[in-house]
């Protein structure tokens, strides 16, 4: 799997926290999901403290806190503009006094973690950014009460498979040798995995489900797409990642071979953009 250079994580969702709301289209349908769902498993137990992992600007966040106004919520993002952008969203609704905000990368923080147990631990659209994710969930689960749960949402294999094509068959076209574009993400098993459960097994108390949803995106080009990709802070952050030969020239028949492959669907007499992108995300519920 991929390293993510954590430097260029934060750069890149700092740089555009200002914006982040406005293109977020399709992390707010995960986290309106994400909280629904989660919501249901969590019918009649009783939630008094949750740990949000990676809050960006607050999306997630204030829907958790009017779900459950009375809980204690420690959110936690790796970019400060972000985490900024989330207090002034609760202080502005006057929600959120039994929140607290910290600036850290989750995955050193729930590793150094030695405090109370949450009875919720949630986190929409960031599990993908994680480096060790085996270690990372060993350390959520141990932070769960007996009857906690532990739901999150991510981006699962097949996202952008458009571009992933394009580039492909712009590189076949150029003659050019194949290069990865940007990172993959895991799947169910691989998640089940990382949570230290065997295919068909579940740790005791503990059962983990994994639910897929696919949503498509059009676009009125393939620069407006990879724009709004860029606007929510997620640009390429591999580490050693290698540079395209003849990089102008790549894009310009990856821009060619994309919109050549995958036109967006007409939906009426007006189609909405010319371009389409798929989006896998998937639902993981540790509970």
């Amino acid at each position: 799997m991929n390293i993510i250079d954590k430097r260029l994580v934060r750069k890149h969702f700092n740089r555009h926290a200002h914006e982040y709301d406005r293109y977020a289209l399709v992390q707010r349908i995960m986290a309106e999901r994400l909280l629904a769902d989660t919501a249901k498993l969590a019918s009649g137990t009783t939630t008094r403290r949750i740990l949000e992992i990676g809050c960006g600007t607050g999306l997630l966040t204030e829907r958790i806190v009017r779900q459950y106004p009375d809980a204690r919520l420690v959110a936690i993002d790796l970019c400060e503009e972000m985490a900024e952008r989330t207090r002034w969203k609760l202080d502005a609704a006057g929600i959120g006094r039994h929140t607290e905000l910290i600036v850290a990368d989750a995955e050193e923080w729930a590793a150094a973690y030695a405090g109370q147990p949450f009875d919720l631990i949630i986190s929409n659209a960031v599990f993908q950014w994680f480096n060790a994710p085996a270690a990372t969930c060993a350390a959520l689960r141990s932070m769960l009460n007996l009857k906690g749960i532990l739901a999150f949402a991510t981006f699962a294999p097949g996202t952008f498979a458009e571009l992933h094509e394009a580039f492909a068959a712009a590189e076949r076209r150029l003659g050019l040798p194949h290069i990865a574009h940007g990172q993959t993400f895991r799947g169910g098993e691989q998640w089940r995995e990382a949570l230290a459960l065997k295919t068909g097994e579940n740790v005791p108390e503990r059962t983990f489900d994994w639910r897929l949803q696919r949503h498509t995106c059009q676009y009125p080009s393939v620069r407006d797409f990879m724009y709004s990709v860029k606007r929510v802070g997620a640009g390429n952050a591999l580490q050693g990642q290698a540079k395209p030969a003849a990089v102008k020239a790549l894009f310009q028949a990856m821009e060619e071979e994309y919109a050549r492959l995958y036109p967006a669907v007409p939906a009426g007499r007006h189609s909405g953009g010319a371009v389409r992108a798929t989006y896998w995300i998937g639902y993981g519920f540790l509970r």
